[in-house]
């Protein structure tokens, strides 16, 4: 339960904060006849996530990463447009070809965020029977109500963020929507360095590799940032509300100004609490949920004419085994090998592109990555791309694996300290 509900809150919860920012913002400069093109929007961008989820669960030639670098790029662009519009000396709401323009950049907008997060909460249920005889059972409903409530908190924050930032005046309004629209652009930017570096699209570096690295090890403390503008939003409304004297023409109307007023306070408690929850579950709730995995020593196998042999009675469980070799210089090198299937083995380095060499371990069956926690798809080890592990050739002959030291040996720069 709690891995769905820190996984949901880190996926939603930083989108609907800016979503929710950016609609009190829109809201202001183009009025309140635009919603029909941001409902489509959104529709267009979930239709394009829901395909992607299907296309990816049930054929094999969708790449996730090209997905969303043909999101990001654009998304990019149209935010840096948005925050050049939000800078022009008009009236408010905009007129004409402006509002136009507005609405047409906000609705794109809107796609592109929803076509990129939606994709990985729609994943997470097909997650859920993993392992399991029947959905009937205790584990099932305990990963759906951890879901369930990720969901209910994001959703919860997006229209408490809504209320909040309504009521700020047209130029705090518009300082705090580009605040975090450059949060966002900031993670949306080494996102895209990611998918470059790990598909080889652009030179590797050090520096570009430890810049990864670092973002990764770092990844929410872009969510730490929103919410900390959130929260201060929050409390300033709050302050305000709960020191506002109300001077009303009749009674009722005075009645109606303290209704709105108490309205406001309980959305700020609502963010505040939603905030408290969102910081618990992935402070202390990640620490416990990832908390340092336990492994096997690597074993060492003698090498025989620049050969590693591997019998395959050691191997052929269908578990993961993990495996040594001392590299001339001293360095470890360390590999993986596990049975995919009854004709294949999937056979890597315990390092990728993406991740380094923290490598990987086996849980309830699956091959996960040590340091992001993603859970590899066992068809695909033995393939390039994403996390999987950097691929190693080999070969089978007389009821043994053959791998060449070689092989090894030119990718011990990966383990160096």
């Amino acid at each position: 339960m709690l891995k769905y509900i820190i996984a949901v809150t880190n996926t939603a919860l930083p989108v609907v904060l800016v979503i929710g920012v950016f609609l009190a913002f829109h809201e202001l400069r183009a009025g309140d006849r635009s919603g029909k093109p941001l409902r489509a929007g959104f529709w267009l961008g979930a239709i394009a996530a829901l395909t992607l989820v299907l296309l990816k669960k049930n054929t094999g030639f969708v790449v996730r990463e090209y997905y969303n670098l043909a999101l990001l790029f654009p998304a990019l662009a149209a935010e840096a447009l948005l925050v050049l519009l939000a800078w022009v000396p008009l009236r408010n709401p905009l007129e004409g070809r402006g509002r136009a323009w507005f609405t047409l950049i906000s609705a794109a907008c809107l796609a592109l965020w929803v076509g990129f997060a939606l994709p990985d909460i729609l994943f997470y249920p097909y997650d859920f029977p993993v392992g399991m005889d029947s959905i009937f059972n205790t584990r099932y409903a305990y990963k759906v109500i951890g879901y369930s409530i990720g969901l209910v908190l994001a959703l919860l924050a997006l229209y408490a963020t809504l209320s909040i930032f309504r009521q700020f005046s047209p130029r705090v309004r518009r300082i705090l929507f580009q605040a975090v629209l450059l949060v966002h652009a900031g993670r949306q930017f080494l996102t895209i360095l990611q998918i470059l570096l790990g598909r080889n699209l652009i030179p590797r570096s050090p520096f570009l590799t430890g810049l990864i690295i670092a973002f990764l090890n770092r990844a929410e403390w872009f969510l730490f940032v929103l919410m900390a503008i959130g929260a201060a939003a929050a409390v300033a409304v709050y302050l305000k509300n709960r020191a506002a004297s109300f001077i009303a023409p009749n009674p009722a109307l005075v009645r109606k100004l303290k209704a709105a007023a108490r309205r406001q306070k309980r959305w700020c408690a609502v963010l505040g609490t939603v905030f408290v929850a969102a910081l618990l579950s992935v402070t202390v709730g990640a620490a416990y949920e990832n908390r340092e995995v336990v492994l096997e020593p690597p074993k060492e196998m003698a090498v025989r004419d620049g050969m590693i042999l591997l019998p395959l009675e050691m191997i052929d469980d269908g578990k993961l085994h993990r495996f040594r070799h001392e590299a001339p210089d001293g360095t470890e090198i360390r590999y993986i090998v596990i049975k995919k299937n009854e004709t294949a083995f999937g056979v890597g380095l315990d390092a990728c592109d993406v991740c380094g060499a923290t490598g990987y371990y086996e849980r309830n069956g699956q091959v996960v990555c040590i340091l992001c926690d993603v859970v590899m798809n066992k068809s695909t080890i033995g393939f390039p791309g994403g996390c999987n592990p950097v691929p190693l050739s080999y070969r089978v002959e007389e009821g043994r694996m053959r791998i060449e030291v070689a092989d090894l040996e030119k990718d011990a720069w990966r383990f160096k300290k």
